[in-house]
């Protein structure tokens, strides 16, 4: 069994001390990954349902700080040198996917490798309305990305279609 440590960069855990000595601690205690979550935006009376709770309220105040996973596990990498790393997750249609993939691939070779990307379509209609993305679709709009990044991690000289 692997065991991994959710929640760094949120909150309490945004601390750049607190990170550094908790991935530091979670790779000598045998910790399989350290996780780091996202949410650009939080509001605070959401009228979107939180899926994962029975009340349907995320457990997280809106005033928590909320780090950039990409920054946050970069910076557990340079403390680090076996655990991995993962996002869990990015809300990837929030993002445009030419960056994401950049920042992907950046994180996953400052880490040498030790980096997993989890993507989510998201759940909080405020959430993209405050980044001005359209929340209907977000899930063809997910795979396009996806299909995307893929597209350029894996060809020397990509070509990118415009999304459907």
């Amino acid at each position: 069994m692997q065991i991994g440590l959710h929640a760094l960069g949120i909150g309490t855990g945004a601390d750049p001390d607190i990170i550094a000595a908790t991935a530091r601690h979670a790779e000598d205690r045998g910790f399989a990954t350290l996780w780091c979550g996202e949410h650009v935006v939080m509001v605070d009376d959401p009228t979107s349902r939180y899926p994962y709770t029975a009340d349907g309220r995320i457990a997280v105040p809106a005033e928590a700080d909320w780090l950039d996973p990409m920054a946050c596990l970069s910076f557990a990498a340079a403390h680090t040198s076996r655990i991995r790393l993962a996002t869990g997750v990015v809300l990837l249609p929030e993002h445009n996917p030419l960056i994401m993939a950049k920042q992907v691939a950046s994180l996953d070779r400052l880490s040498r490798g030790r980096f997993t990307f989890g993507v989510g379509i998201g759940w909080a209609r405020e959430e993209f309305d405050a980044l001005g993305v359209p929340f209907e679709r977000r899930g063809k709009r997910t795979a396009d990305y996806i299909d995307a990044m893929r597209t350029l991690w894996a060809n020397e000289r990509p070509r990118l279609l415009k999304p459907r």
